[in-house]
């Protein structure tokens, strides 16, 4: 089995690939050895980690959920974004607004493939890592709210931490359309992981 510890570890790892990614580089620039090929393997390596432990969680169950397996797609989504994002970075935000409108195909697969992962990201979030969402289903209809037990007291916190989480997440798109430093990129992503932190750990607490 894949221990809760482990699955944690491995997604924080995942918010800091983009910095273990410009400290490999750059110690791959400073021995003189070519780098410029290597970074979106260096970055896919936490994606494949978690993705290895999805797999191994469906197959090590008795009775295998199917969540598993769509979380495992989930990670799966990632690589190809990692890898097209690598040759789409901008020299200037209208040479990447005439790549996407153009006809330019390595664009048009990123975007789509970038926002498809971080719809599928977010939605995770909320519906199955924080379990924030609760559906109310009647014969008529079907009514989504947020969650009775709640840890904090003020409903606000959870709005909030939606809010960023899913802003941060449109942050690191919009990157790649316009001059955002990667270092900003690196420290947003990396304080929505410690959001993510905080609440993934409440959803485990209620479950137990």
């Amino acid at each position: 089995p894949v221990y809760f510890s482990d699955v944690l570890v491995a997604d924080i790892l995942i918010s800091f690939s983009g910095v273990f990614t410009s400290v490999c580089v750059q110690l791959m620039r400073a021995a003189d050895v070519p780098h410029a090929k290597y970074a979106p393997f260096i970055t896919s390596i936490p994606y494949l980690i978690r993705l290895k432990q999805c797999l191994c969680d469906y197959y090590a169950q008795q009775h295998p959920h199917n969540s598993k397996l769509i979380n495992a797609l989930k990670y799966a989504s990632s690589i190809p974004v990692i890898f097209l994002g690598h040759h789409t970075k901008p020299n200037s935000s209208a040479q990447v607004f005439h790549g996407i409108t153009q006809g330019d195909l390595v664009w048009q697969l990123w975007l789509f493939s970038a926002i498809f992962n971080s719809a599928f990201a977010f939605a995770w979030d909320l519906i199955m890592d924080w379990g924030l969402v609760q559906t109310d289903a009647t014969e008529t209809t079907t009514r989504m709210r947020l969650r009775k037990d709640l840890y904090f007291s003020d409903p606000l916190y959870y709005i909030a931490a939606v809010g960023v989480n899913g802003s941060l997440r449109l942050l690191k798109i919009g990157s790649h359309v316009y001059h955002v430093h990667p270092i900003c990129v690196d420290v947003a992503e990396i304080v929505r992981r410690w959001i993510w932190v905080v609440f993934r750990f409440e959803n485990e607490w209620l479950k137990r």
